[in-house]
């Protein structure tokens, strides 16, 4: 084994993200209850009048300094505890939010007793009569709320807390996609750059030959009317002897043709 090979399997195994790295499904479950439970503690004092489960005043959607400190306040941080741990890969994070789901659990369940203490005002009376509705509403509104709320935040944080072995091979994974990363980078640094195939210089276009300009056409001289007459009349005397020519060659050869006839007679 190779010192190189040596080096990587020591790095690994070191796995320094598997401490902090954590899959987003180890807190999915425990977070979107935690979201639907705050959502119920924070609006439940608003809406439980119209179905008659509320405490007093029995109105809907009225706002009291002890509806926001033991009720809203809890529910949002629920709420938000809830929506950190289903989306944060990072382990301290998502602990962080879970501890914060933990408190909001515990004040749903000691504010009542506090808020008198605190100067926060009264959360008010029931307005069911039966013991067992009377009962219901505090363990819905608060106590049974809270501890469920505390229970799913401690579910979420144990979870986070622990070092699965998933976790490991997943930051042994990522670690060495990193190694393997680097190596590549260091090996195409160092490596000579391709040698570039030298471009022959484009070459120079050849001028096109000139082309000749015609020569200017140049208009006859006027014709004397005395030469022209000349030359008409030397035209004529030319064909008259041409004609007188070639009648006496055809007077020529018709003597020739008669003596020969003549002299082809047999001699009586």
């Amino acid at each position: 084994m190779t010192t190189e090979h040596t080096v990587t399997e020591q790095r690994i195994a070191r796995a320094p993200g598997s401490r902090l790295r954590v899959p987003r499904s180890r807190g999915a479950l425990s977070g979107m209850l935690l979201v639907l439970l705050g959502i119920w503690g924070a609006i439940v004092p608003f809406v439980g009048p119209y179905f008659d489960f509320a405490f007093t005043p029995d109105n809907a959607w009225t706002w009291t300094a002890a509806r926001g400190w033991l009720d809203v306040l809890p529910g949002c941080v629920a709420i938000v505890a809830g929506l950190v741990i289903m989306t944060s890969a990072n382990r301290v994070v998502a602990g962080t939010a879970a501890w914060f789901g933990v408190a909001a659990g515990g004040w749903f369940v000691v504010g009542p007793q506090l808020a008198a203490f605190a100067g926060i005002g009264t959360i008010g009376a029931p307005t069911q009569t039966g013991t067992g509705m009377i009962a219901l509403e505090w363990l819905a509104y608060f106590y049974a709320l809270g501890a469920v709320i505390v229970f799913f935040s401690a579910t979420a944080l144990g979870r986070l807390s622990v070092h699965g072995v998933a976790d490991l091979r997943a930051a042994e994974r990522r670690e060495a996609a990193r190694i393997e990363t680097e190596r590549v980078q260091t090996r195409t640094a160092a490596a000579p750059p391709a040698a570039t195939a030298a471009v022959p210089p484009a070459s120079t276009p050849v001028a096109a030959a000139p082309v000749a300009e015609p020569a200017p056409v140049t208009e006859p001289d006027a014709v004397d009317p005395a030469e022209g007459e000349r030359a008409r009349a030397s035209a004529r005397e030319a064909i008259a002897r041409e004609r007188d020519g070639h009648a006496h060659r055809r007077f020529g050869h018709g003597r020739r043709e008669q003596v020969s006839a003549t002299d082809d007679r047999t001699p009586r």
